[in-house]
């Protein structure tokens, strides 16, 4: 069976079901829809006022400087961390705030909040995982390296003697 999800199809299955729910609940399918909408909205606040709090906690904390962050980047920081539910993301978040907040580390770039909002919970367990590894690695091959200069050093001091 092939089912085609073509864009005209999903618009026209959400107008049969807005119509569907209008016929059938009347002026409470629009309250309904209000409401649902205000429970999001209360949602994002919410979430919006912990990273805040949470932010301002972490930056007091440290005795930071703070530089005022382009409402080009604040912005899309702000709406799409309001959308996170995952509590370990939510504070990277904060830690993503607090450092473009702090004018010492100066990282104003608008790509780290477009990054951080396309990633799950589980992406971002994968790249900390791979960046471990490389680390580790990175770690491995600085002590094999000085292992062989110093057994190349050794050597060449016992031809000399």
């Amino acid at each position: 069976m092939n089912i085609n999800i073509s864009p005209e199809n999903i618009d026209k299955a959400l107008d049969l079901t807005r119509n569907f729910f209008h016929a059938i609940g009347g002026r409470a399918a629009s309250e309904f829809g209000l409401l649902l909408g205000d429970k999001v909205r209360e949602f994002r606040f919410n979430n919006q006022v912990k990273l805040l709090a949470r932010a301002k906690a972490l930056i007091d904390k440290h005795n930071l400087p703070t530089s005022v962050i382009p409402v080009k980047i604040l912005v899309p920081l702000l709406e799409n961390a309001s959308l996170e539910e995952d509590e370990e993301l939510q504070e990277l978040w904060t830690n993503l705030l607090v450092n473009m907040a702090n004018s010492d580390q100066n990282y104003q770039n608008q790509v780290f909040p477009y990054i951080l909002g396309q990633i799950s919970i589980e992406d971002y367990n994968e790249l900390q995982a791979v960046l471990e590894k490389s680390l580790k690695l990175s770690k491995d091959d600085k002590i094999l390296k000085e292992k062989k200069e110093s057994m190349s050093s050794h050597t060449y001091q016992e031809e000399l003697n």
